[in-house]
């Protein structure tokens, strides 16, 4: 289980909300591979861990950086996104650097698992 998770989905819904956006709507915005039970798993489940790819696309969607939704407290949130303009896409600036953080957010959140060997 992730530490981190119950702040992940917390940020995700409060920003969700504060753009007057239901689960559903944001996961259309998000794009293909994301839906309403995965809105709903992230923001209320502290077992469910999303993907990187995911939680990218999330971001982008709610026009945030991914540090916005994976740094503790959240990082300062600018609105850029509205429902009027909510279906334009603009690419992601840095979307590699970003990506790389997520995922090193992933492992540090990940227990390690160490192979037994059988003997």
């Amino acid at each position: 289980m992730a530490e981190n998770q119950p702040a992940l989905g917390a940020r995700i819904r409060q920003l969700r909300k504060a753009r007057g956006w239901s689960q559903e709507r944001l996961a259309e915005i998000s794009g293909p591979g994301t839906d309403q039970t995965m809105i709903s798993r992230i923001e209320n489940r502290a077992d469910y861990e999303p993907s990187v790819y995911a939680v990218a696309k999330i971001a982008r969607a709610l026009g945030v950086p991914i540090e916005a939704l994976l740094r503790p407290g959240g990082a300062p949130v600018e609105k850029r996104r509205t429902a009027k303009n909510a279906g334009a896409t603009t690419p992601l600036p840095d979307l590699e650097r970003r990506v790389e953080t997520l995922e090193a957010w992933q492992r540090s959140q990940s227990p390690s698992k160490k192979k037994r060997r059988s003997t």
